[in-house]
């Protein structure tokens, strides 16, 4: 009997570690997801129309932000 109740407690354990894993990945990737788009838009913005890095930044942030292609 002991062995069935610790075998229980073990997988609700596991099963809150999965919930708690699964929804901090899905709320940071919701975060970092635009990162690799907004570099691909910022890099450009440098070296062709020779903007600041700052500034093209704030356009790539613009850009990902308003979801424009």
């Amino acid at each position: 009997m002991a062995d069935q109740s610790f075998l229980f407690r073990f997988r609700e354990t596991l099963s809150e570690i999965e919930t708690n894993l699964t929804d901090g990945i899905a709320a940071i990737g919701l975060w970092i997801m635009p990162i690799p788009s907004a570099v691909l838009v910022a890099n450009p913005t440098v070296k062709d129309l020779h903007w600041s890095a700052e500034l093209a930044w704030v356009a790539a942030e613009i850009i990902e932000s308003l979801g424009l292609p």
